[in-house]
């Protein structure tokens, strides 16, 4: 009996995972990214305190497909005595812009992450996520979103457990976002767990240069926000943010501020980031390609 329920959650679960998978058209509010030919390649984190050779933090590198679509996102941290890599690979439908599906991996061939990704008029209003650990379901989590008022957003979380052989709700976010000039300039998140009380919140805020962002063309639109394909940046935008504020009840969590200022190059493109208040990373560099 209870392989059978085992096999009837997973099989319930995998309906919710690929329930309307495709039905893209541009998102309403999207803002045309001028268009150009100039593409962020890879990005070098530093923390300069430290000495030269040994400053180097995170390299990140971008390869993009024959369409120009980002095709694979390759993150390395790295350490003294070794780096650890996370790749992403992105997988798109036809001539589609945006992904259906992305695998995440360290490079071991048992363990990964692979999320699928649903639209509706151009927006994400469904993400999955199952992840594998030695060759087995570790745990999916899928989550759906929903518009609850003109500028309130609902986002519901539910998680297969194979321990337990069962799909459980595991809590719900009210979000709010606020866009100008297609720049999140704030973010508030109200988290509540399935059975009980309020769990925590966090709340973001932004400023932004005029300049154009080495990320604006690999931005998806989640519903009422949009970010890059990847995670590396919190709140994002067309520009660059100049400066970044964080604050969250969660405990033994300290608020983050910190501001940016850029170099850049002829085409607008920031080539050096300098960061003040960052603890893990004081300077950045950018470098392109033309596609």
């Amino acid at each position: 009996m209870k392989a059978l329920v085992s096999a009837f959650t997973l099989s319930l679960f995998t309906v919710l995972l690929f329930s309307c998978q495709r039905e893209i058209e541009a998102p309403p509010n999207q803002d045309n990214v001028l268009e150009d030919s100039t593409y962020i390649v890879k990005t070098i984190s530093l923390d300069t305190t430290k000495p030269t050779g040994q400053d180097t933090v995170i390299i990140v590198d971008y390869s993009y497909d024959a369409q120009r679509r980002l095709k694979k996102h390759t993150l390395r941290e790295v350490g003294l005595v070794s780096s650890a890599f996370v790749y992403t690979d992105y997988f798109y439908n036809g001539v589609d812009t945006t992904p259906y599906k992305s695998i995440t991996t360290n490079g071991s061939p048992t363990d990964s992450s692979i999320c699928y990704y649903t639209y509706t008029n151009g927006f994400i209003v469904k993400d999955s996520l199952i992840n594998y650990s030695l060759g087995g379901i570790n745990f999916a989590t899928i989550r759906f979103f929903s518009a609850i008022g003109s500028t309130k957003y609902l986002i519901k979380r539910y998680e297969y457990q194979p321990i337990i052989s069962q799909t459980v709700y595991l809590d719900s976010t009210i979000y709010k976002r606020t866009l100008v000039n297609s720049n999140i300039v704030s973010s508030v998140d109200s988290v509540w767990a399935s059975v009980g009380p309020y769990l925590n919140f966090e709340s973001q805020n932004a400023t932004y240069d005029t300049k154009m962002s080495p990320f604006n063309k690999l931005n998806v639109w989640y519903l009422g926000y949009h970010q890059p394909l990847f995670y590396d940046y919190y709140l994002s935008g067309n520009n660059n943010t100049i400066s970044y504020s964080y604050i969250t009840d969660l405990p033994f969590t300290p608020p983050v501020n910190y501001a940016i200022s850029y170099t850049y190059n002829a085409n607008n493109y920031p080539v050096k980031a300098i960061l003040s208040g960052s603890p893990d990373v004081n300077k950045v560099l950018f470098f392109y390609t033309q596609l």
